[in-house]
């Protein structure tokens, strides 16, 4: 599976990148949001992680992006913050998940293997 991994925290990109290399996906990862954008432009993914609070763009901002040329691409979208409007923003752009930080690396792996690659649906 192609995996779009985006977080501004280093650690969490490097963990994640292991684990889901480990279990045989293809991850790109960026810890901007501007390089996410470029990044969708000219690549192809089945699922996007993102962090929601990013330099750059935001994840709600990577999420329409992506969603212009991929309506159904799956979005796991994470975050150590929150407010009240966030729920509401969650719904609105329809993403498929929610994580709040801190998270299970090998809980989010299995999350990602729960959607179906593109063209295999």
């Amino acid at each position: 599976m192609r995996v779009l991994l985006v977080d501004d925290d280093s650690l969490i990109c490097w963990s994640l990148d292991q684990s889901l290399t480990a279990r045989g996906h293809q991850v790109t990862q960026t810890q901007s949001g501007t390089v996410a954008l470029s990044l969708l432009k000219t690549g192809s993914f089945d699922v996007i992680l993102t962090d929601w609070r990013l330099p750059g763009a935001d994840g709600f901002e990577i999420v329409a992006a992506a969603r212009a040329s991929s309506p159904d691409i799956p979005v796991i979208m994470m975050s150590a913050h929150g407010n009240s409007g966030l729920q509401e923003k969650i719904s609105t752009y329809k993403i498929n998940c929610f994580l709040a930080k801190p998270l299970v690396v090998d809980d989010v792996a299995r999350l990602v293997e729960s959607f179906p690659e593109s063209g295999k649906a």
